[in-house]
C-alpha cells in the first residue's frame, strides 16, 4: 500500500526532531506488532508517505495504532486538542510489478522536490539514506527494492532520474 496523510488544515504534524523520532518509534513498534513490512517512508513537515505491505488484512489496525497513538502523544506534548491529520489516511493498493519502484522513487524524492534537501539521502526523515548504507532500522524492509538493482548506487541513480521525469504516480490511481 501507498499510505499518505496530511496535517489538518495543511499544518505541520512534525514540529521537532522529537516528533519525527516519536512517529518512527511508533511505526517500528506497529510494524513488529502487526507483522507489516515497511518498504519506504518519508516524513515531511506537514504530511507523510509510507510504502508498506501487510501479510494479514490488518491495515486499519496498523494505521489506527500509528495515527491514534501519535496524535495523542503529539497533542499532549504540544498542549493541543483535536484532530491532527486531515480526514482519514489515504491508502492505494500498489502493484509490485508496475508501480512499486516508481512509488519508492517518488517517496524518496519528496524532500528534494520540496527543496528540503539537495539529495534524497541527505534528508534525515526518509528511508533513502538507509538504502545506501549497510545497516538500516530493523523495521525497514529493503530487500524487494534492492533486489531489482545491481547495486545501491544503481538504485540511487534510478531515484535521481526521477528528477528529470515528470511522471505522476497518482495520475492513474
Amino acid at each position: 500500500y501507498h499510505i499518505y496523510s496530511r496535517g489538518n488544515e495543511r499544518k505541520d504534524v512534525f514540529r521537532s526532531s522529537d516528533d519525527y523520532e516519536l512517529f518512527l518509534g511508533i511505526l517500528a513498534e506497529a510494524a513488529l506488532t502487526f507483522d507489516v513490512l515497511i518498504h519506504a517512508y518519508c516524513l515531511m513537515p506537514n504530511h507523510f508517505h509510507l510504502l508498506l505491505e501487510t501479510k494479514d488484512s490488518n491495515l486499519s489496525q496498523v494505521m489506527k495504532r500509528l495515527l491514534g497513538l501519535y496524535t495523542v502523544r503529539f497533542n499532549r506534548k504540544h498542549k493541543r486538542l483535536g484532530h491532527l491529520f486531515q480526514g482519514r489516511y489515504k491508502a492505494l493498493i500498489v502493484d509490485k510489478d508496475a508501480y512499486f519502484l516508481e512509488l519508492s522513487r517518488y517517496i524518496h524524492l519528496n524532500p528534494v522536490k520540496a527543496k528540503l534537501a539537495k539529495g534524497p539521502e541527505d534528508y534525515r526523515w526518509s528511508s533513502m539514506r538507509y538504502y545506501l548504507k549497510e545497516k538500516s532500522p530493523e523495521f525497514l524492509s529493503r530487500d524487494f527494492t534492492l533486489d531489482s538493482f545491481q547495486s545501491t548506487g544503481a538504485y540511487r541513480r534510478f531515484v535521481m532520474e526521477g528528477l528529470s521525469e515528470t511522471l505522476d504516480p497518482f495520475k492513474d490511481a
